[in-house]
């Protein structure tokens, strides 16, 4: 089994490095994730949700790092004109790109000669594995069974899988509303039992947050899932990469 989980973890890391190289030869076109997804044989959500483990960053904003730094580099050399250059990196006019590299940088195209060091620049990525003294995380496996839940969903489109709180976000919705607090009601096994489902789709993701329940109230979705999906859902390993954020959630929650 742990020979299986490496061989997977060599494969996700060659598919990202081979993401970066496709990024890299195209930072003159437009961003665009299916295409990227499509050519590394990754889901969009999960390409994205590994690119962000190991990079840093999504792919899409890795682009802009990248095409912004390039950008950049041809604005200090000063041998274009600024109209040439938005032109470069399919710009619809110069006022456009001066706005976005303004944005990303913190300085106009006009100061980036004098002040060089405040540019935000992204050198090209290569990935390489090392090893370290640091102890690992503590961590537990447990063997799911097939279970019911009851609870809301929420669809992410696939142009807003980027986003790094998706999930975050949809429980400080329902902790908003009072669903939390509602959805613990209807909990057969524990009140402090929290299920958050990703189901990759089509065309999106949809995110079930959910309590195992044999009760079905009509204003509730109740899902079905199997042991491995529940086992294999990327969010048991991303809620809590996200947890920093829902802290005080979290504690509301479970209180």
């Amino acid at each position: 089994m742990i020979e299986l989980i490496g061989v997977k973890v060599l494969d996700v890391i060659k598919q990202i490095q081979q993401a970066i190289v496709y990024i890299e030869d195209r930072l003159l076109e437009p961003f665009n994730l299916q295409e990227l997804s499509d050519y590394v044989g990754l889901s969009p959500y999960h390409l994205d949700q590994s690119f962000k483990m190991i990079v840093g960053l999504s792919p899409e904003a890795y682009a802009r790092a990248r095409k912004m730094t390039l950008a950049a580099n041809d604005v200090i050399n000063g041998a274009t004109r600024l109209v040439d250059i938005a032109k470069k990196y399919h710009y619809a006019n110069s006022n456009d790109f001066a706005n976005d590299f303004s944005d990303f940088h913190g300085v106009s195209p006009i100061q980036a000669s004098t002040k060089k060091d405040e540019l935000q620049i992204q050198e090209r990525l290569y990935i390489k594995l090392s090893t370290t003294e640091r102890a690992p995380y503590p961590y537990r496996l447990e063997e799911t069974d097939d279970i019911s839940l009851v609870g809301y969903a929420r669809f992410i489109d696939t142009k807003y899988l980027s986003h790094p709180f998706n999930v975050p976000d949809f429980l400080e919705d329902l902790l908003i509303d009072g669903k939390i607090k509602e959805l613990r009601r209807y909990n057969d096994v524990s009140p402090f039992e929290l299920f958050v489902i990703s189901c990759p789709l089509e065309n999106g993701l949809e995110i079930f947050v959910g309590v195992p329940s044999e009760r079905y109230p009509a204003h509730l979705e109740s899902r079905f899932y199997l042991a491995n999906i529940v086992r294999n859902s990327i969010y048991k390993v991303k809620l809590i990469m996200q947890l920093m954020k829902l802290g005080t959630i979290l504690n509301q929650v479970c209180s």
